[in-house]
C-alpha cells in the first residue's frame, strides 16, 4: 500500500469491499478536444502494442494502461485548468453535492468523494443496490449496466440543477465517466487517499480538512 501522508490517515475501521468504483466525471468543457484526441491516440498506440506483445495476456496489461492514461487526464485536469469551471460557483457546488447526498442510500453507498472546479471524483459502494437481473455472480460484468444508469441519472439531475443556478442551456458535463472497480483493501486505502488529497495536489489546499469539498464516510 502507498505510504499515507501525514496530514491524512484514513482509519483502521474500514468497511468489508463490496462493490465499490471509482468514478470521474468532467465538466464539458475541462479539458479540449485536442488534448482528447492526443490522449485517445496515445492509448489506441499503446493498447495496439500490448495486443501485440501480449495476444494471451493482454488485460491486465491494459488495465495498468488505463490507470496510466487516467493520471495523464487527471494532470491536465488538476494543473491546467480550462473552461468555465462552474463547479467553483458556490450555488453549483452546493446543488451537486445535494444531489450526491440525495442519491446516497438509494442508489449507492457513498463512501468518499471531492469536489473540484471542473471535475468530480467519486467512491461509491453499489453492491446492495443491485437486483438479480442486475448481478450474475458467475458474470460480474452483469453489473455494469446498474452502475452507467446510476452515474448518468446522476450527472442528469446534477446538470438540470446546475443549469438552473447559472441561468445557463445546455450540455454540461463530458460524456460518459471514468470508472475504477476497487480490487482489494490496499487499493480502497489509495483511492480514499487520491481522492481527499487531490484539492492538495492541486495547491487549493495545504491540507484536505481545510477543503470544504471533500468527504470521507468514515473520517
Amino acid at each position: 500500500m502507498k505510504e499515507i501522508p501525514t496530514h491524512y490517515k484514513i482509519p483502521l475501521n474500514i468497511p468489508p469491499l463490496g462493490r465499490s468504483f471509482f468514478v470521474t466525471i468532467r465538466l464539458k468543457d475541462a479539458l479540449p478536444h485536442n488534448i482528447i484526441h492526443q490522449l485517445e491516440t496515445e492509448f489506441e498506440q499503446e493498447k495496439a502494442q500490448i495486443l501485440q506483445d501480449h495476444p494471451n495476456e493482454s488485460q491486465p496489461h491494459i488495465n495498468e494502461a488505463i490507470k496510466r492514461f487516467f493520471a495523464k487526464y487527471d494532470h491536465q485536469l488538476d494543473h491546467q485548468p480550462r473552461g468555465k469551471c462552474y463547479l467553483k460557483h458556490p450555488d453549483v457546488c452546493r446543488t451537486v453535492k445535494d444531489q450526491l447526498y440525495d442519491m446516497d442510500g438509494k442508489y449507492y453507498d457513498l463512501e468518499a468523494h471531492c469536489v473540484m472546479p471542473n471535475h468530480l471524483h467519486l467512491l461509491i459502494d453499489i453492491f446492495h443496490y443491485l437486483d438479480d437481473e442486475d448481478y450474475d455472480p458467475a458474470n460480474p460484468s452483469t453489473f455494469k449496466a446498474y452502475l452507467d444508469k446510476t452515474i448518468e441519472k446522476l450527472k442528469g439531475r446534477a446538470a438540470y440543477y446546475s443549469n438552473q443556478a447559472l441561468g445557463r442551456r445546455g450540455n454540461f458535463w463530458q460524456q460518459g465517466s471514468y470508472q475504477h472497480q476497487i480490487q482489494d483493501d490496499a487499493e480502497w486505502c489509495n483511492v480514499v487517499n487520491y481522492i481527499m488529497l487531490n484539492p492538495v495536489r492541486a495547491g487549493l489546499a495545504k491540507k484536505s480538512s481545510e477543503y470544504d469539498h471533500c468527504y470521507y464516510k468514515y473520517g
